[in-house]
């Protein structure tokens, strides 16, 4: 083995002292510049906007004075607590937005019920078929705030109610759900589509007189309450909404009416209403998911909330989309087009407070077991967030029911029907009076 030269130890030391020597400058060098830190992510794995990161920059001469070895750690720490502080106040301030839409001021909404008549027009798919919850929030209301009447109607009705007894005769022939004058619906079958979006507020319409042949549909319209004998639904006008609409008054408290139609027309719907407290009209669309707002013509809809004068619109929608969901994606999907027609109603009727119904518990039948969709909270969850952004109200019928499993308990207790979806009438009174206790 070579023996190390006394000049070589002499270039390992002279090498060894540069190092030493540069690396103190660059040192020095790197405690004077300034600290860079990168803008930590949220807790959505975003990046925090510039303007809330600015809030921050005195900190930086808060902490000038810290070791330099322990200077980046704490400032560091103390960003990211801030940070989290703002976060939990940006919390709090959503979750008071949030309780200030949980209920609704319904002194405020009706207060001049008492001197003109006011509306809700409640939407839904066929959970609120026969008059279902509708029913029972009408009630309570007229019961509180007065008034009478069941609300608008159809002109054929093809889905008999808990509350109207309906006849048409055309051309002295009693008319069967296929039958009657020919109908366009915004929802549905795609052949009963119209080529305009004159559909009405019912988002429907039935052609009167449309053949070539004058007179050839000579109707009569007979209503008449299911609850004559007691002071329910009494009302004492008739309002027609069509291409020519008409008022006719009826005598004090009448629980029966006739008209006899004839010209060609366009109607959409007739309302049996009084001239002062609430009137609650319920318009079931079967096997809607409630995105058809915005195919209905706008100048109609703002014509009928505003003569009306519409101070609350629910919207009670989301069950028929729950076999179609099965992923959050189509969550997403869903909640992003029903804000959409959300955005319309709100334009068309500021005046009206708005209410979004979330769908109830369902239930198929899985293997012999009858199993909640695993997806519908996260509807609910999703429906909710959407509704706060929006601010407006949000009951969470899922929830009130008692959550997932929920449906078939209600099946178990005669308050479900065996297809794991719909209320039967004493479910359907059930749910409404929860909904009734909620707006209190």
């Amino acid at each position: 083995m070579e023996k190390i030269k006394p000049w070589q130890i002499g270039v390992l030391m002279f090498v060894v002292l540069g190092l030493l020597y540069f690396g103190h400058q660059y040192w020095n060098k790197l405690e004077k510049a300034p600290s860079v830190f990168p803008t930590p992510p949220d807790e959505t794995g975003s990046f925090l906007s510039d303007s809330l990161w600015a809030d921050f920059d005195d900190l930086d001469r808060a902490v000038a004075r810290i070791d330099s070895v322990t200077r980046a750690d704490s400032l560091m720490r103390i960003k990211e607590d801030s940070i989290r502080q703002a976060a939990i106040a940006a919390e709090a301030n959503a979750n008071a937005n949030a309780e200030e839409y949980a209920n609704l001021s319904l002194d405020r909404l009706f207060a001049d019920a008492d001197s003109c008549s006011v509306r809700v027009v409640h939407y839904g798919d066929s959970q609120i078929e026969e008059d279902r919850i509708s029913l029972s929030l009408r009630r309570y209301l007229q019961k509180r705030y007065g008034g009478g009447g069941v609300g608008i109607l159809p002109l054929h009705q093809t889905v008999p109610t808990r509350t109207i007894r309906q006849e048409l005769l055309m051309n002295g022939e009693p008319q069967r759900a296929k039958g009657g004058p020919r109908r366009y619906l915004v929802y549905g079958p795609k052949a009963m589509r119209r080529d305009n979006a004159l559909y009405g507020p019912m988002g429907q319409v039935a052609m009167l007189n449309d053949s070539l042949v004058r007179g050839s549909e000579d109707l009569i319209w007979n209503a008449e309450t299911r609850h004559k004998k007691k002071t329910e639904y009494y009302f004492s006008r008739a309002r027609i909404w069509g291409t020519r609409d008409s008022l006719i008054i009826l005598p004090d408290s009448s629980h029966t009416v006739s008209l006899h139609l004839t010209g060609k027309q366009e109607i959409y719907g007739i309302s049996l209403e009084t001239p002062t407290g609430v009137q609650v009209d319920n318009i079931p669309m079967r096997g809607c998911s409630g995105y058809i707002f915005c195919q209905i013509d706008s100048t109609q809809l703002e014509r009928y909330y505003r003569l009306t004068n519409t101070r609350l619109i629910i919207l009670q929608f989301g069950g028929n989309m729950m076999p179609h969901i099965d992923s959050e994606k189509n969550v997403n999907a869903y909640v992003w087009e029903m804000r959409r027609h959300i955005q319309y109603l709100k334009r068309l009727a500021p005046q009206a407070a708005l209410l979004f119904i979330g769908p109830s518990d369902m239930c198929r039948m899985t293997e012999g077991v009858w199993e909640s969709y695993e997806m519908l909270p996260v509807l609910d969850k999703a429906l909710r967030r959407m509704a706060d952004k929006e601010r407006i109200h949000y009951w969470s019928l899922y929830e009130a029911m008692g959550g997932a499993g929920s449906m078939y308990e209600w099946m178990q207790t005669g308050k479900a029907c065996q297809d794991g979806v719909h209320f039967t009438p004493q479910g359907a009174d059930i749910a409404g009076e929860m909904l009734w206790k909620w707006m209190q």
